[in-house]
């Protein structure tokens, strides 16, 4: 599409600021928004698995043991239903070497230990690209946290410039800044093993979709858009798994749910099209988990084994921990709230903690200013910001899912699980908040009719 001139300059000109901005924290922490510490070392241990297969593609081959990511290991390790013993000393300290066989090109071991629990299609793309890349393993590392770090800015920058288009300029910095002051943000997008933009294909494809499709009817059907949505979930799950799903196919949904509020369709055919973006979505998880299997058969020698992984892998991160704890739900609740939103790296470390509960009644208050205000407005506006506000809403489930459902993962983990609060709740909230200042910021300065003084 061309650009039209100044809008959309100025637009590209933000954005691509904004990528520069994001880009630089992601990779190289420049913003020191999270400490340097957990920033180098955020979940080193997982990104073993992703690094252990890079070095044995490197020797092997790219789809050497199925392509699954995994460990190089020096000592005999008793494994479990799940193929791995994930919590005994002995894998711990395996994972922990892999960085160092990896960038010093030390020999390998000759036993590898798969983690059938996910395809790893993020190892199988830098393994790929290692293969015709210049750089010694040092350069190579360094370019596959560039690149994973470019990927997480570029989906941000995606949502950014949706937020520009349709809540203007003052909603999208104030969105720029608060995603970028992020710290669970920060720390997961510089991980290779997270791969943190794969969790948003779905919901960016979806939103930029059902953007098009509003502005140019006939460019896009609702067919072509269930197309696609199976490809995103598919390259979802290719890329990291299942982790965080539940939360990952309620994100997919939200847009939908904007849409057809802000053109006013009836709830009727809002279901008829979810219940076949919800069937189109689980096909593709279906499409996967088939993937997934003939990795394991390639690997076991066995459709079993890998029908049997995955009910043991599901059953174990749904209830097994939770009988153990007798954790309830109100409990893991309480815990995901009192967490801190923002534990900033360039201040002075203090017991103040910033609490998700606390935020998100901040969010709320902006929700029912923009819901008043809009009263006042034309009825655009009023549509536009009560579908903003309906699917912020809506969204609540995305995170919601995931700590009801998988409450075992969500019981032993919440040292990362908190992410989930972005996928993609915070993310409206964050416009939530922008759109509400915006407002305020108009009817200050008596602008009725056209709320962002930056448009």
């Amino acid at each position: 599409m061309k650009l039209q001139k100044p809008k959309d300059i100025k637009q590209a000109i933000f954005l691509c600021i904004a990528f520069l901005i994001l880009f630089s924290s992601y990779s190289v922490n420049i913003w020191k928004v999270s400490d340097e510490n957990m920033f180098l070392f955020f979940e080193r241990q997982p990104e073993g698995l992703v690094v252990g297969r890079i070095a044995k593609a490197a020797q092997d081959g790219v789809f050497s043991d199925g392509g699954l990511t995994g460990l190089n290991y020096t000592e005999y390790l008793k494994t479990d239903s799940l193929g791995i013993s994930t919590m005994s000393e002995e894998y711990s300290r395996n994972l922990s070497i892999q960085h160092d066989l990896y960038l010093t090109n030390s020999p390998l071991p000759n036993k590898f230990v798969a983690y059938k629990s996910q395809t790893g299609g993020q190892a199988i793309l830098y393994s790929a690209i290692q293969k015709i890349s210049p750089f010694d393993n040092l350069g190579n590392l360094r370019l596959f946290k560039g690149l994973n770090a470019a990927l997480a800015a570029l989906c941000f920058v995606l949502f950014i410039g949706w937020v520009y288009r349709n809540y203007g300029g003052i909603s999208s910095i104030i969105t720029l800044f608060l995603l970028l002051i992020s710290p669970w943000i920060n720390n997961f997008a510089h991980n290779l093993w997270w791969a943190l933009w794969s969790f948003y294909i779905p919901f960016i494809t979806m939103l930029l979709l059902f953007e098009k499709k509003h502005n140019f009817k006939d460019k896009m059907s609702n067919n072509k858009i269930l197309i696609y949505l199976f490809l995103a979930v598919f390259a979802k799950c290719f890329f990291t798994g299942f982790e965080f799903i539940t939360s990952t196919l309620i994100a997919a949904m939200c847009p939908i749910v904007y849409y057809y509020i802000l053109e006013q369709k009836s709830f009727r055919s809002f279901i008829g099209f979810a219940f076949k973006a919800g069937i189109t979505m689980v096909i593709a998880v279906l499409a996967e988990m088939f993937v997934l299997i003939m990795q394991i058969r390639s690997l076991e020698g066995s459709f079993s084994d890998g029908i049997n992984h995955i009910l043991v892998s599901y059953t174990k991160r749904a209830t097994y921990g939770i009988i153990e704890q007798s954790e309830t739900y109100g409990e893991i609740l309480q815990k995901y709230f009192q967490g801190n939103v923002f534990d900033l790296g360039f201040l002075p470390q203090t017991e103040f903690k910033f609490y998700f509960g606390v935020f998100f009644l901040i969010i709320c208050l902006f929700g029912v200013a923009i819901y008043f205000i809009s009263k006042k407005l034309n009825q655009v506006y009023k549509i536009k910001n009560l579908a903003l506000i309906s699917a912020t809403l809506f969204s609540v489930l995305s995170p919601l899912s995931w700590f009801i459902i998988f409450k075992q993962h969500a019981s032993e983990h919440p040292h990362m699980d908190y992410i989930v609060w972005y996928i993609p709740t915070l993310l409206f909230g964050f416009i939530v908040i922008g759109q509400g200042i915006s407002l305020i910021i108009a009817r200050v300065r008596g602008s009725h009719n056209k709320p962002d003084v930056l448009s």
